[in-house]
């Protein structure tokens, strides 16, 4: 199935594949990483190779450094919830805006979560940053959702050298393991997924989606009155 998509300026048309049929989800093991809500229970959902990746990508870090997680799967009423909470935030900020181009800027930042959806809701995509083993977080310039397109964006220089340095070593133990950053957030990152899919220029994904059910069968219909 064929869709056109857009990454940060870059227009590709990719087919959205599902390698993985199964469609399951991995939880991380808290002896390896730190998130919010750790002690509590709290989990965090991947597919296994991006799981296997991720901690490859640990290996790459400094001594004694580790990742603190933000955010890895994101149901379809999560991405809801937060598409519309952003879209209430570009709201605030960009009152000249029409509806349309608030969607468009809010889309930037947290994906529609109708359509194609966000990387997130693959299992594929992951927000992050680096931390030391106190969970004290690297200065990256930005906060982790700042609506700052000049500060957020990994190659910024809008933020202090420090920063620019962290965000350089981020990117890069990233990229070692396998993963691509999404260029308007530092924060970022995935692999196998319709951003990555472009990207890359693989043009053609590995995971979609988890119970889009609604996109898909859209693109089903499409598909069978194209033949």
């Amino acid at each position: 199935m064929k869709y056109s998509h857009e990454v940060a300026g870059l227009k590709a048309d990719i087919d959205l594949i599902e390698t993985d049929l199964s469609g399951k989800l991995y939880p991380l093991n808290p002896k390896d990483f730190f998130w919010e809500g750790q002690e509590m229970g709290q989990k965090h959902y991947l597919r296994k190779e991006v799981v296997n990746m991720l901690l490859k990508a640990k290996s790459f870090l400094p001594k004694g450094y580790t990742f603190f997680i933000y955010e890895t799967f994101r149901s379809h009423e999560k991405q809801q919830s937060m598409f519309q909470s952003m879209f209430l935030k570009m709201q605030e900020k960009h009152p000249a805006l029409s509806l349309k181009e608030l969607r468009e800027k809010t889309n930037v930042y947290v994906a529609d979560p109708d359509g194609i959806g966000s990387g997130h809701q693959t299992g594929a995509a992951i927000d992050l940053t680096i931390c030391d083993l106190n969970k004290n977080c690297l200065d990256m310039g930005a906060k982790y959702l700042e609506a700052d397109d000049e500060k957020t964006a990994m190659a910024s220089k809008k933020i202090p050298l420090m920063a620019i340095k962290n965000r350089y070593l981020f990117k890069r133990v990233m990229e070692e393991a396998g993963f691509l950053n999404y260029p308007p957030e530092w924060w970022h990152f995935s692999y196998g997924e319709h951003e990555w899919a472009v990207l890359s220029g693989k043009h053609k994904t590995i995971y979609r989606a988890i119970k889009n059910q609604k996109f898909m069968d859209k693109l089903m219909q499409d598909s069978r009155q194209k033949e």
